[in-house]
């Protein structure tokens, strides 16, 4: 089966690590809250637009996110809940004058710790990207609703470090098919 590819299908860029900043503690009864705004820089290489056929190494777009994130401990276990927007700012490329579109963006699951170095944890992320505009107009067929389930195992190395394994499933017909990462987690 042959997947068409939309415009809004290609627009990766670099998510750097987000700052963040807790604006209140977990207590008995109720969880923690954090804010988080990511700068998005633009990455690799774009494909022409009007090229479905080229596969692109990422694109030419900055763009700024942000997020609140809630969690709750409950022992051995630990349950959080997200929301976000993100902004991606309009650029000109192969001519065109192009505007992602803005994207809101949610996800919810639950992580378990077996012991003092070895965690586990499942997610459903999902994403409700807008359409895209060429030339200040909008380009139909290019909202995306993209929901993926993610598994991952964390290991922790020593109180800064850990890594952490990630299967990621689409399960959405805008969502990558399966994704595997690997991350250096390191806490200043």
């Amino acid at each position: 089966m042959q997947k068409t590819l939309k415009l809004s299908s290609f627009l990766s860029n670099y998510r750097g690590p987000p700052l963040s900043y807790r604006l209140k503690s977990e207590s008995v009864s109720s969880p923690s809250i954090t804010a988080s705004l990511n700068i998005i820089t633009p990455t690799g290489e774009a494909t022409d637009p009007k090229d479905f056929n080229g596969l692109s190494t990422g694109a030419g777009f900055w763009g700024v996110s942000t997020s609140l994130n809630f969690s709750k401990s409950i022992d051995p276990a630990v349950v959080f809940f997200n929301i976000g927007y993100q902004h991606t700012f309009e650029e000109e490329q192969f001519g065109y004058n192009i505007q992602p579109g803005d994207a809101y963006n949610y996800g919810f699951g639950a992580g378990l710790s077996v012991n003092s170095l070895v965690a586990f944890s499942g997610r459903i992320l999902g994403s409700y990207q807008k359409e895209t505009k060429l030339n200040k107009k909008i380009v139909q067929g290019t909202i995306s609703e993209s929901v993926s389930l993610i598994w991952s195992m964390s290991y922790r190395l020593n109180d800064k470090i850990r890594i952490e394994t990630t299967l990621s499933q689409g399960v959405s017909e805008d969502a990558d098919n399966v994704e595997i990462g690997f991350a250096y987690i390191w806490n200043l």
